[in-house]
């Protein structure tokens, strides 16, 4: 039983891969084996239970709560010093230093307060276990601010106030001025229905300028990491907010719009799409959702626009926010932001096109933003254009809504708009 439990923890090793969900059913595997291990200890020379008691070993489980809680604010402090570590430096630098705080943490803290909470008084013993216990409440609402906060972005006032300068000039519009999730009201005022993950959020706001339509004017239905097609099977791996529950409650909508705009990353969630038809790749696949997602919104919409093939760019990683970061090393980097990938983005125009002549629907093209011919613009010369490889940045905002209001302007929207 304790080799069954040894095989149940390595056996994720080959079983998981970065598609597979975890935690969830797949934990089941680590913590089932775990328990097999403890409930029947084995004997024998080589047996599971004599290697698991090796010293060393069993100095790394005195010291793994530690060592677990450590190791990922140092690879985070890491990434802000240096975005571009290899990742075997980064090792080398993450493994002792995570190793010593843990060992320290254990030794001079863990140890004294367990042997206090033991032998010491009374009443000291008690206020001390009860100041632990409330301590639990407290970092669990701080660290429920810090992640809702984005990781409290003011911290660069203090590290770095140009940093601070470059976090707002590349963050996100959307979260700026709308919420994601189930967003829609009650009354039929709104004009226009956005759907899709976070690479449609971005452009509510240069849409919506460019149309001239109010906040109040709008109904969101979003969420980054989540696909919303009509039809679509998909595996979620999140669940602050359900993407099955968001996309039941969206076909069940009958509300009448100008206006539906839908997007996605057409060029992700390989392993997360369970039904996508058989022996079609890249693009082609999501056809047949999107063909029943545009057929469902031409019910309850004057016009269905969908936005196309959305660009990726390297070297955005050194344009995001760091310790380090100055304006010199952004200028720098700046020059070296380009676009990669053209011919799947040729791929996506030939494949939205046939989606526009076959289904009626209105593509709009992220290259023709961006792009002309060969020659892209990435940048004001200040900011960049995209806060990472696919998503843009606020300071892209006016920039995109100048090339919506051309784009429109050639081809305009029915009256209603």
């Amino acid at each position: 039983m304790s080799l069954i439990g040894a095989g149940l923890v390595l056996l994720p090793m080959f079983l998981l891969d970065k598609s597979s969900a975890f935690p969830g059913y797949n934990a089941l595997l680590v913590c089932v084996g775990a328990g097999l291990i403890v409930a029947f200890p084995s004997s024998g020379k080589a047996s599971v239970t004599r290697v698991l008691s090796n010293r060393v070993l069993v100095w790394i489980g005195l010291i793994s709560y530690p060592l677990y809680l450590f190791h990922q604010p140092i690879i985070s402090f890491l990434v802000f010093s240096n975005p571009d570590y290899p990742t075997m430096v980064a090792l080398l630098i993450v493994f002792p230093v995570s190793i010593l705080m843990s060992w320290m943490t254990y030794r001079y803290i863990e140890l004294p307060v367990r042997n206090y909470v033991k032998r010491g008084p009374k009443i000291a013993r008690r206020i001390l276990t009860a100041g632990l216990v409330a301590s639990i409440p407290f970092f669990a609402v701080s660290g429920l601010a810090v992640a809702k906060s984005g990781g409290v972005p003011e911290r660069f006032k203090l590290l770095n106030p140009f940093a601070m300068e470059v976090a707002e000039a590349h963050g996100a519009t959307f979260h700026r001025y709308y919420r994601r999730g189930f967003v829609v009201g009650e009354s039929n005022n709104a004009r226009v229905l956005f759907v899709g993950d976070s690479v449609l959020q971005q452009y509510a706001f240069p849409m919506m300028s460019a149309l001239g339509i109010d906040r109040a004017q709008a109904d969101f239905v979003t969420r980054g990491g989540c696909v919303l097609l009509k039809g679509v099977d998909f595996k979620d791996q999140f669940s602050d907010i359900s993407c099955d529950d968001l996309r039941d409650r969206l076909y069940s909508l009958e509300k009448k719009y100008d206006l539906v705009v839908v997007s996605q990353q057409w060029e992700g969630y390989g392993g997360e799409l369970i039904n996508a038809p058989d022996g079609v790749s890249g693009i082609e696949r999501w056809e047949p959702f999107l063909a029943n997602t545009v057929l469902h919104f031409k019910k309850y919409a004057d016009e269905v626009v969908v936005v196309g093939g959305h660009l990726k760019v390297t070297g955005a990683t050194g344009v995001q926010p760091s310790v380090q970061i100055s304006r010199e090393s952004l200028s720098a980097q700046l020059r070296e932001l380009q676009v990669e990938s053209r011919e799947t983005i040729v791929n996506a125009g030939v494949f939205f096109s046939k989606l526009s002549d076959q289904h009626s629907v209105r593509v709009i093209n992220p290259y023709d933003i961006f792009c002309e011919g060969d020659a892209c613009e990435l940048t004001d010369g200040r900011w960049s254009y995209f806060s990472d490889s696919h998503h843009i940045s606020s300071a892209s905002s006016d920039f995109v809504t100048t090339k919506l209001k051309a784009i429109l302007a050639a081809n305009p929207v029915r009256p209603g708009i």
